[in-house]
């Protein structure tokens, strides 16, 4: 039973970012499951090469995860719409 009486109120949001390391992606994987999203950050590194010979040495690129967040479908849509903005209006088009 609903109570009538209840009232919905807004409070300021305090953002802390606390002791969190800063780390830069490069890659990003997305997997969508039956409820949210898991969001996986990348980084690679790009290798040290000291000659021509060296390229021929490499078989692959190690990607290290740097984080993983998991975010509700319910949310996803509203973060995603959020990044498209912050694009739009931090980053030229080609056309500009």
């Amino acid at each position: 039973m609903e109570n009538s009486d209840s009232k919905q109120i807004t409070l300021p949001v305090e953002w802390n970012f606390g002791n969190i390391a800063n780390k830069y992606a490069t890659n990003m994987l997305i997997q969508a499951g039956e409820n949210e999203f898991f969001l996986s950050f990348f980084e690679i590194a790009p290798p040290i090469l000291f000659s021509s010979e060296d390229e021929n040495k490499i078989d692959s690129l190690k990607a290290e995860c740097v984080a993983r967040i998991i975010v509700s479908k319910d949310k996803m849509r509203a973060f995603v719409d959020a990044m498209q903005k912050s694009v739009e209006d931090n980053i030229p088009s080609f056309e500009d």
